[in-house]
Parts: structure tokens; sequence; C-alpha cells
């Protein structure tokens, strides 16, 4: 325990940045009993109960959903009768089709997306990997 509590302080002395954003959080879910996606306007609501490793991790994964709900729409929408999604789990989307061109093109663009938020822009790019008929055939493709 004692070196995990050393590792836990030389990291935060090297990213003070980081702690200082967890405290936010924690403040966050500590006042207001609730933790908000700013992005989204997402609110987890803690009725007394506050769990700091979900308020943690509230923020990034309701973004990462948040990217994920406004995107898949999309992309069904662009792809032709004989394209369709799969399945889609957390950060992933499996799609076919008979043109892999046409389908890493659509993905990127539909999926690519950079959004500008209180003046600064961020960038989301996807990794796509490729494949004909299992998963074990997967390639990236850059």
């Amino acid at each position: 325990l004692a070196a995990c509590s050393k590792a836990r302080f030389a990291f935060f002395a090297g990213f003070p940045k980081v702690r200082a954003y967890l405290l936010r959080i924690e403040q966050e879910a500590y006042r207001e009993d609730m933790v908000r996606e700013n992005l989204s306007g997402y609110e987890y609501h803690y009725f007394g109960q506050v769990n700091l490793n979900h308020a943690y991790n509230f923020k990034n994964q309701a973004g990462g959903a948040r990217l994920m709900n406004v995107g898949i729409p999309k992309l069904q929408r662009s792809l032709e009768k004989v394209e369709r999604i799969l399945l889609s789990v957390h950060d992933e989307i499996v799609v076919e089709g008979p043109n892999r061109d046409r389908l890493i093109e659509k993905l990127r663009d539909v999926m690519e997306q950079t959004i500008t938020f209180e003046g600064r822009s961020m960038r989301f790019p996807v990794e796509i990997s490729a494949g004909q008929t299992n998963w074990g055939s997967l390639e990236e493709v850059r």
C-alpha cells in the first residue's frame, strides 16, 4: 500500500493539472451531489452516496457516449442498402458491406468529429481496422 501511495504522489507531482481536475470533480460531486458532463449536459445524481471513482470516469464516459450517440445515426443514414451496422459496443462499431474503401471513407467522414467547447477545439479521430470474414483477420487501416 505504501508503494501505491508513493506512486500516486509522484504521478500527481508530475501532473499537477490532473490532480486539480480531479479535485474539481470531487468538489462538484460533493457540493452538487451530482456530476455533469458539459458537452452533452448529461448528469448523474448520487442521492447522498457519492462514488468518486464513478465521478472521475463519468465525464469522459458520457462525452464518449455523446460522440457515439451523434455519430451512429449519421453513419446509418449514410449507408447504402447493401451496407449495415452489425454491432456497436461502447466505442466500437462493426459494419459490413461489399466496398471496403467506401466504408472506411464513410466511417472517417461521419465519425471523426471536431468539437469546439469553451473556445477550445478538440478533434476526435477514429481508428479503423478491416478484414474479410472474421475478427482474427482484422488489420489496422491507416
